[in-house]
Order: structure tokens, then sequence, then C-alpha cells
């Protein structure tokens, strides 16, 4: 959206060019910037992508699809959801509080974030 507007001369996404009464003809000087820093965001960022499913886990644990957690942690979720006492505690606490009643017998995913 950005680089389109850019291109095209649109500066409503960038009020100090316009605020500085930059114009249009100088705006495709900084295609090259834009491009570089929209890059560089994306692959600072392809880390959090990569990990979407764990962080999802992480924040929603009762209501995360069984089919996005790896194999060898499945079971996990299944019973997680089906704990009414944890599930009480999930509405009631803090997130960091709800992890630290997580028995770690049980649970071995859900308490790496202790």
């Amino acid at each position: 959206m950005h680089c389109d507007s850019q291109q095209t001369g649109n500066l409503a996404h960038f009020p100090c060019f316009r605020e500085a009464g930059m114009m249009k003809e100088k705006v495709p000087e900084y295609d090259a910037v834009f491009s570089n820093l929209f890059q560089e965001f994306d692959s600072r960022f392809e880390d959090f992508r990569h990990n979407a499913s764990d962080f999802e886990w992480f924040v929603q644990p009762f209501t995360i699809s069984v089919d996005t957690v790896s194999d060898d942690l499945q079971m996990e979720p299944i019973e997680l959801q089906c704990d009414s006492e944890l599930k009480h505690k999930f509405r009631s606490l803090p997130l960091t509080d709800l992890y630290k009643c997580v028995p770690a017998n049980r649970y071995r995913w859900a308490n790496r974030h202790k």
C-alpha cells in the first residue's frame, strides 16, 4: 500500500513529506529506500510468522486448533482444553499468572513459558 501510494505521488500516508512541501517529482527518489526498509522489516519479523502457532497457543490455549500443534504435543492442548479448573483460571487470571498454575508434569509445552 505504501509503496503504491508513494510511487503514484500520493503522500496521504507520509504526513512529514506533505508538511515539508515535498514535490511529487522527488518522491520516486525514495523508492529504493522504502523498498529496502520494507524488506528489512519483512526479514526482521520472519521469526514471528514462523512461530505464529506457538504464540497463538501461548495466548489462547483453550481455543487453539490441535492441527496447528506439532504431532508430539497434540495431546497437550486436548487435555488442557478439557481441564475446567484451568479454563476457569484462564478467564480470571492474567496470562502470566495462569502459567504458574499449569502442572509441569502434565503440560510440558505450557511450562516452557514459566
